[in-house]
């Protein structure tokens, strides 16, 4: 199911934007409850599933948020996704987070003239 919608929601885009280069990120939302019988399932479809550029489908996966998950395991798989899919580079994480500070936040280091 999760890879029929990503093709049709990717050949969508195509159609309607043909010059539009992109990448989608496919992703399954894994309960934490799934860590022992369901994820090695879900592991075996990923592999399956390896990155090709050329599909431009990424398809992975995060733990949900519950309130079971104490040692925050959910936030720590979303920055995985943030540093190896959306920014791999560091410097271009970098560049993103400055971006979303304030001004005066940016200017702090102070500019010598």
């Amino acid at each position: 199911m999760l890879e029929a919608e990503s093709l049709r929601f990717r050949d969508a885009i195509e159609q309607k934007y043909p010059a539009l280069p992109f990448t989608l990120i496919a992703m399954i939302a894994e309960p934490l409850s799934f860590q022992q019988q369901v994820t090695p399932i879900i592991d075996d479809f990923l592999r399956d599933k390896a990155n090709n550029p050329a599909r431009k489908i990424i398809f992975d996966r995060v733990l949900a948020a519950s309130p079971e998950d104490t040692r925050k395991l959910s936030s720590k798989s979303w920055g995985r996704i943030f540093r190896t899919r959306l920014f791999p580079n560091p410097l271009d994480r970098l560049r993103k987070t400055g971006q979303n500070l304030p001004y005066k936040m940016k200017r702090l280091g102070g500019y010598s003239k």
